[in-house]
């Protein structure tokens, strides 16, 4: 079993049929899984491999179930972001997960400046959405920083754990 099967299963089955609904944007099994596999093809152009870690710094959306499905579609690791963390927090997170690449919605570009700045791990320059989707056509696991009283702690589930 893998994280993706239940996106291959619904556009085998009924490839019309909505599976996302954000505001204005309704998106079928088939555009979903095409999206998915650009995003991560746009992944792969930047050099991220199975097992690499790739933050999310999104709203619950569309953008996010897109995210959500294309990092484990080539091996890679999610390591969502909390949005309401400080930037010193979210750098800490990106650090301590090893961090390859972050995701980040629109609503959030500008908290960029304020994470750069605390932050070495960020070393590439943000990239268009339609930049990464644009590639070619093309089974992971969940990573979570928590923090608390104590220090942030990383915990990674396996595939098992995240289908459980």
């Amino acid at each position: 079993m893998y994280l993706t099967q239940g996106l291959h299963r619904a556009v085998q089955q009924d490839p019309d049929r909505p599976m996302t609904i954000y505001g204005d944007r309704v998106r079928t099994a088939r555009e979903s899984r095409d999206r998915i596999s650009r995003l991560a093809a746009g992944l792969r152009s930047l050099g991220v491999k199975p097992g690499d870690r790739v933050g999310i710094f999104s709203m619950n959306s569309d953008r996010y179930h897109e995210y959500l499905l294309a990092v484990p579609w080539l091996g890679a690791v999610v390591t969502p972001v909390n949005i309401r963390w400080s930037p010193a927090e979210v750098a800490y997170s990106l650090q301590e997960s090893d961090t390859r690449v972050l995701l980040v919605d629109d609503d959030f570009f500008g908290a960029l400046p304020a994470i750069r700045s605390v932050s070495n791990q960020m070393r590439r320059e943000v990239l268009g959405w339609a930049w990464l989707v644009s590639g070619d056509r093309a089974s992971g696991s969940l990573m979570v920083a928590f923090s608390g009283s104590r220090g942030g702690r990383g915990r990674r589930v396996n595939r098992s754990g995240c289908l459980a």
